[in-house]
């Protein structure tokens, strides 16, 4: 077995894609799901490690629930660099991994285990001592930019006093 430095999961529609907001280097930025790997682990087994960390907040993922999403998840597409393996999958696998995954985790990020897309997005609490903040859906699209003025907006609204702002 060879080691690989990183992989993640992409969950995908074909128009959008599942990230994160996450704190790099002092700066917020929107990132994938993903990272390094652990010794001994394949880049399936990482980037199934790694999704279930990022999007739950936990911790420790047992090995059990980590070869059981492997099996239930047939891989639609994979993609990568010689450092980073990217596994790519549908909506409808993220539900899968949803189901699979309330049998096996309590998160503190969730009142109630999120069952939806829309559940694991909007019923997040946001927590800024997880890797990830918050989740998103960000457009496929070439040369992705934010207009200035909605930058400016946004940087408005943080600096509004409302606790359930970044």
């Amino acid at each position: 077995m060879t080691k690989n430095p990183g992989a993640g999961c992409v969950f995908t529609n074909g128009q959008m894609i599942l990230a994160g907001l996450q704190s790099k280097q002092n700066q917020l930025v929107i990132s994938g799901i993903g990272g390094k790997s652990n010794e001994g682990e394949t880049p399936h087994e990482t980037a199934m490690r790694e999704t279930i960390e990022e999007l739950f907040g936990v911790t420790d993922v047992s090995t059990e629930l980590i070869l059981k999403l492997i099996e239930l998840l047939p891989i639609n597409k994979t993609c990568g660099t010689d450092i980073y393996s990217i596994y790519v999958y549908t909506f409808d696998d993220l539900i899968k991994l949803l189901q699979l995954a309330s049998t096996y985790l309590i998160s503190n990020l969730y009142e109630e285990f999120p069952s939806t897309l829309t559940d694991l997005i909007f019923k997040r609490k946001i927590d800024s001592n997880t890797e990830i903040r918050s989740l998103c859906l960000v457009p496929i699209c070439f040369n992705l930019s934010f207009d200035p003025y909605f930058v400016e907006d946004i940087n408005r609204l943080i600096m509004l006093p409302n606790e359930n702002t970044l």
